[in-house]
């Protein structure tokens, strides 16, 4: 704007404008370091929540991993302990012996 002569009356309006930018400008400048601090530390602070958060996960997930195992050695145990009788020699591969048939009763 510089050296413009302005008659009185928009004189004063102007320089009203004039005092409320430099009210504005004053308040941003003193407002904008505290926003910058809080916003730091507000993302320092998410940024812990998020590794204490992944650490929980890892920790359960490590001993949900842990507990599957027991429980799935616990399993294999309980089936050997169930399994079924090896066969009795002379069925070679599963296979019945020769001449005996299944449901069928000798008088």
């Amino acid at each position: 704007m510089g050296a413009e002569v302005l008659p009185a009356k928009k004189q004063v309006a102007v320089d009203r404008l004039r005092r409320r930018f430099d009210g504005y400008r004053k308040h941003q400048t003193d407002c904008v370091p505290r926003f910058n601090q809080s916003f730091d530390g507000l993302v320092e602070q998410n940024v812990q929540d998020t590794f204490l958060l992944r650490q929980r996960f890892l920790e359960n997930k490590a001993k949900r991993a842990a507990k599957s195992a027991k429980t799935d050695k616990k399993q294999a145990d309980g089936q050997q302990a169930c399994a079924p009788p090896p066969p009795p020699p002379g069925w070679a591969c599963g296979m019945r012996p020769a001449g005996g048939q299944r449901g069928v009763t000798v008088r």
